[in-house]
């Protein structure tokens, strides 16, 4: 495929998205959860412990056609410095909704949904210190950020029987965005991504259920290129080299999650205790080129 037909497909692919969120927003629509619990940007208020201590506070609101929400995540950053003024990791998502009934039958329904949302990541500097590794290296006293604004469509498959499983699948269109803190200024690009989910739930009582939930999430590396200073890896220590970086670097990251929920009787809030595996590029400020294997367990609020 040429780089005519590359610019050509995704020139297509940003209308078809854009034609999708239009065609949303003048039809009557209805309100239906779709995010599963794996996914990192799942809307709740909780702390979480993954070697270092990590607390998000969000919320959502609902009417008959939209849905509003976000939240505030700020963790420790176990990979840098953590003496009398650790550095912090700071990351916010936001979101806006519409979703459309477009398949019921016996106990399954379907719902496609279209949206935006917008995530960013900054850091709270602590003291700085010399390093090896490249992707500590974000940590400086130049300002770096990670931002992404993208258009969604989404199509969520639910089937509630004696159990509930819920299917999502996504695809994104990025624009004015960037997720590579390892460029030192704020240059924006373009790209697609695509992500999908799957979660089982089952009752044991009234009040009780058990869940397993998966998420995966992959962005394509945009074309957009920035000449800056990068950090690099060469014999053991970090080299600085003046290259044609991507604004919007290809990641992936996959998460496990699972656990138990239950009612707490305070006006539908549900209470969850879970561990969690994710694999792959740690959501928020992390050096796009960053793959970890990451444990966590936590406790979160939702209704």
């Amino acid at each position: 495929m040429t780089d005519e037909e590359v610019v050509l497909m995704k020139v297509h692919f940003m209308r078809a998205v854009l034609y999708a969120v239009i065609f949303f927003l003048l039809s009557g629509s209805y309100l239906y959860s779709s995010s599963v619990r794996a996914d990192p940007d799942y809307v709740a208020t909780g702390i979480e412990f993954r070697g270092v201590p990590a607390v998000k506070i969000g919320d959502d609101i609902g009417f008959d056609r939209f849905s509003i929400g976000g939240m505030i995540e700020v963790r420790n950053e176990e990979r840098f410095n953590q003496e009398a003024l650790p550095n912090h990791n700071w990351r916010g998502f936001v979101f806006a909704y519409y979703g459309l009934p477009v398949f019921s039958r016996g106990t399954g329904y379907g719902v496609l949904s279209a949206g935006f949302e917008h995530e960013s990541a900054h850091p709270t500097m602590g003291l700085n210190e010399p390093a090896s590794d490249p992707h500590q290296k974000i940590y400086d006293g130049i300002y770096r950020n990670i931002n992404m604004n993208s258009f969604l469509l989404r199509y969520c498959h639910t089937i509630e029987d004696s159990y509930i499983l819920k299917l999502i699948i996504d695809s994104q269109f990025y624009f004015a965005s960037r997720n590579t803190p390892e460029l030192p200024y704020t240059d924006t690009g373009w790209s697609e991504g695509v992500s999908g989910g799957a979660e089982y739930s089952f009752p044991l009582s009234v009040s009780w259920e058990i869940f397993v939930s998966v998420h995966d999430r992959y962005i394509f590396r945009g074309r957009s290129e920035s000449r800056r200073d990068v950090w690099f890896s060469e014999g053991g220590s970090a080299v600085l080299k003046n290259v044609s970086y991507p604004v919007i670097n290809s990641v992936n990251t996959v998460t496990l999650k699972t656990g138990t929920t239950f009612n707490t009787g305070c006006d539908g809030v549900m209470l969850s205790v879970y561990g969690s595996v994710l694999y792959g590029n740690i959501y928020g400020f992390v050096d796009s080129r960053d793959k970890r294997l990451q444990y966590a367990i936590g406790i979160e609020l939702v209704h």
